[in-house]
């Protein structure tokens, strides 16, 4: 894969998986909000009915006549007369049941006939509270309070799309939001890998056209302001050099062919026109080396960039697993299964989220730090390695195979990251096998991936597992590159690019080979 589509996936990556747990987080936050704003509301409308009820009744017994039926149905009467216009919102109405009969006050219906039985024996017996109605394929809520002085029971219906409006507004905004966000980080991003990508492509492309036979060629066209397009330009006068050289020294063979008399002369021109090649020569090296150094110091900041923003990274991802958690600890009791399910996934990911990070601080860790060379016992390192994972899964009956002395030359630290993810994956693959087998040994001699022999010892870890497709074995070694389900084998898809980080660093080669299903075996070199 081409270093611009590399960076642009992995960017995209990032700015996708943000944007969504931003996004799910905010939903599930402007719904609860919303489904309580409207239940305070709406519960405090009935209370308000009912304290006019209740001011009523009070009238009524500071006259004297709250026992007298006359008088105590012509206030009910004036009451209902008053409740006969409430409206809430479009869809809101309030229902007044005797819960005597029960017999529905209001509205008023024919031939006495009361409202929906069924959905009154859910609310009998209760003060107050809320209760969700379904009639005819339209869900209401029925926010309700009793009256017992009086025996009724004011009901207050709305549909609950009137209370989830102003949810379904925000959620078109967040959509229309995100998906604008999501043009213009696409944008951005392709703009920053034409002006970081792109010089670096013209400079590799200068640098192959200026071989043993190409210095005569034309170098491409170079319209970088910074230090790539000088360095390719310096290529370009160094060419133009060499070849009014080599005009000239055409000129002066042929001139010594002719006469005796300029012998001398032409000789010292062409010492002359050597040392000019020599003292270019030391030039480009000098600039060669300034670049190199350039470059050295660019990889750094570049780490070091990298590092601060996996950082910095932490503190929104403990944020969001901190919130959930507490969301699922102070308010599981009132979340459905649904809810609970979604804060469950939303905590998932941000874990998920936090190991991938942890990753990529370990990976760029490795590009840091000082190699120490010493000679490494290999298979020492590899036994330890299987005790500790045989102490991980005591259930399983795995047969592995060390090769003794097994001796390289590397850094210890770094040898036993290759160890341990090697031996790992080969471990994991063969969770699902009835009699795995893993082997770890050395050929003295052995040939590369193209089949070229190799004058030096190639090291390999074999397994019988889950294996892969020959087609994907080359993004085997790509980060987040992974040929297997999450829900298959866990994995982060780092280990394998941590591991052929390490190896280049030792000036080496590993590649693999498998079948699906066949198992696979990982060869490397040092």
């Amino acid at each position: 894969m081409r270093l611009k589509y590399k960076v642009n996936f992995l960017s995209l990556s990032i700015l996708v998986i943000v944007a969504s747990a931003i996004t799910g987080a905010g939903v599930l936050t402007i719904e609860r909000l919303t489904y309580n704003l409207n239940r305070k509301l709406m519960s405090a409308e009935v209370s308000h009915v009912v304290s006019r009820l209740r001011m009523a009744d009070k009238v009524l017994e500071e006259s004297g006549v709250g026992h007298v039926e006359s008088y105590v149905r012509k206030a009910q009467s004036d009451l209902l007369d008053t409740l006969r216009e409430y409206r809430y919102g479009r869809t809101g109405h309030l229902i007044v049941v005797d819960m005597r009969g029960p017999r529905q006050l209001l509205p008023e219906v024919a031939d006495g006939t009361t409202f929906d039985m069924s959905s009154l024996e859910e609310i009998k017996g209760c003060s107050k509270g809320v209760s969700e109605y379904s009639s005819a394929g339209v869900k209401r809520y029925f926010f309700h309070e009793s009256f017992p002085r009086w025996q009724w029971t004011i009901i207050l219906s709305v549909d609950t799309k009137e209370m989830f409006a102003e949810r379904d507004v925000f959620l078109r905004n967040v959509v229309i939001i995100l998906l604008a966000g999501l043009v213009f980080g696409c944008l951005a991003f392709l703009w920053f890998t034409s002006t970081i990508v792109g010089p670096i492509q013209q400079l590799s492309k200068a640098a192959l056209s200026f071989g043993p036979c190409g210095w005569q060629e034309p170098l491409p066209e170079v319209h970088a302001r910074d230090e790539v397009g000088a360095l390719t330009r310096a290529f370009q006068e160094m060419s133009e050099g060499l070849l009014r050289a080599h005009n000239d020294l055409k000129e002066q063979t042929r001139q010594l062919q002719q006469t005796n008399v300029k012998l001398h002369r032409e000789v010292t021109e062409h010492k002359k026109t050597a040392a000019q090649l020599k003292q270019l020569n030391r030039e480009l090296e000098s600039r060669v080396l300034q670049r190199t150094a350039q470059l050295e110091a660019t990889n750094r900041e570049l780490e070091a960039f990298s590092y601060s923003v996996s950082h910095d990274l932490r503190a929104p991802l403990r944020s969001i697993d901190g919130f959930s958690k507490a969301l699922l600890d102070d308010y599981g009791s009132r979340l459905d299964g649904d809810g609970l399910q979604f804060l469950h996934r939303v905590r998932r990911a941000s874990q998920r989220m936090s190991q991938l990070i942890d990753d990529l601080l370990n990976l760029s860790r490795i590009t840091r730090g000082e190699m120490v060379r010493k000679t490494v016992d290999l298979s020492a390192m590899a036994t330890t390695i299987v005790e500790g994972l045989r102490q991980t899964s005591p259930q399983r009956s795995v047969a592995v195979t060390v090769k003794d002395g097994v001796f390289a030359e590397g850094d210890p630290r770094l040898l036993q990251v290759v160890m341990e993810n090697l031996l790992d994956n080969a471990w994991k693959f063969t969770a699902r096998c009835n009699h795995a087998v893993i082997a770890f040994g050395v050929t003295p001699e052995g040939c590369g991936p193209d089949g070229e022999p190799l004058e030096k010892p190639v090291f390999f870890v074999r397994d019988n597992g889950a294996g892969f497709d020959p087609a994907y074995a080359e993004k085997l070694f790509g980060v987040f590159q992974r040929l297997h389900h999450a829900g298959e084998f866990p994995g982060t898809g780092i280990g394998l690019a941590t591991v052929q980080r390490i190896i280049r660093r030792h000036s080496g080669r590993i590649w693999a080979e498998g079948r699906i299903d066949g198992g696979a075996c990982f060869y490397f070199t040092l």
